[in-house]
């Protein structure tokens, strides 16, 4: 199971503030498989990066099988719950 509650995150641009995700929450129970679709800059790879604790959340929490992931904590277990490789191939083919 994945629930994510109000997930945020914000970078630093040249003109201030820019907000990367803002207030996400979602359930996914388990065995679904899980896409996240939208246009380039919508957040989903920073999305990805926070579940897998490879950034900190701004605001917000998440909890995958049972480990929830607070501000700055850093769980192995936790990073093994989520894959996320950018460079992969955007098919899924679960044969393979």
């Amino acid at each position: 199971m994945i629930e994510a509650c109000g997930l945020t995150k914000h970078f630093r641009g040249p003109d201030g503030p820019i907000v990367a995700v803002d207030n996400l929450s979602f359930t996914v129970a388990p065995g679904t498989v899980l896409g996240l679709l939208g246009p380039n800059g919508a957040g989903k790879s920073t999305t990805l990066r926070m579940l897998s604790t490879l950034l900190s959340p701004d605001a917000g929490h998440a909890t995958i099988t049972g480990w929830t992931r607070l501000l700055r904590s850093h769980d192995c277990e936790r990073q093994e719950a989520v894959w996320h490789h950018p460079r992969r191939s955007s098919s899924f083919n679960p044969g393979n």
